[in-house]
């Protein structure tokens, strides 16, 4: 009797893990001007931002250009794992004709992460 109700409860964990579907985790960054024009064509960076000191030196983990509206989208489901705790702290760096901008923000997982930045 014991072992059908133990059964009956490692089903239902079973049943429960396996239909958890994990959504994406990404960020979306929009870059503007000072007076809040989007800025088509401009090269986005983002790099882990160190949590520790003396901050051991990172280099870019993504990089891509916005498009015509302004808006780069990257994917970071290879950052983010089911079940971890936390995901990571992000700087992000913009730049076009000798102009540039950045921000930091800490990810939420799996959602789509939204930043907007200024380059001036």
């Amino acid at each position: 009797m014991v072992l059908k109700s133990v059964l009956q409860i490692f089903s239902l964990i079973f049943l429960f893990v396996s239909c958890y579907k994990v959504e994406p985790t990404t960020l979306e960054v929009t870059v503007k001007d000072n007076t809040g024009n989007v800025i088509p064509n401009a090269i986005v960076y983002v790099e882990g931002e160190p949590t520790v000191s003396p901050s051991p030196s990172i280099e870019a983990i993504y990089e891509s250009e916005t498009n015509s509206n302004g808006v780069v989208q990257f994917e970071l489901g290879n950052i983010y794992q089911p079940g971890q705790s936390g995901v990571a702290i992000l700087k992000v760096i913009a730049e076009k004709n000798d102009k540039i901008g950045s921000g930091t923000i800490e990810l939420i997982e799996e959602t789509n992460n939204k930043l907007d930045i200024v380059v001036e």
